[in-house]
């Protein structure tokens, strides 16, 4: 986007530039020659308006995929963290039974 800006503030500069040394070289009345001042800069001064505002659009746009990227990454962790949670409690509830399967074997085996 950084260098998307840059460019276009080149073009721009570039491009007001060399419309104002046509403008005040040209073979024309002094009325005349502000009048297509004043029209390129009015024309200019929409342009950049046009090129903020698709800036802004642009910005708030990757803005919007961030937020889904994130919310799309915190809804996996949680989802990964529900199933090791579960592995968890099916593997404690595993190793709780076989102990006490053990213990009962151990008694028996002692009684």
């Amino acid at each position: 986007m950084a260098d998307h800006g840059k460019t276009i503030a080149a073009l721009l500069i570039g491009a007001a530039a060399g419309a104002a040394l046509g403008v005040l070289f040209a073979p024309d009345k002094g009325s005349k020659t502000r009048r297509r001042i004043l029209q390129f800069a009015d024309q200019s001064a929409e342009d950049l308006e046009e090129d903020l505002e698709e800036g802004a659009e642009y910005v708030k746009d990757k803005v919007r995929q961030g937020k889904a990227k994130a919310s799309d990454l915190a809804d996996k962790i949680s989802e990964k963290a529900a199933e090791a949670k579960d592995k968890y409690e099916d593997t404690k509830d595993r190793v709780k039974n076989e102990v006490e399967d053990a213990r009962t074997k151990v008694r028996q085996q002692t009684n």
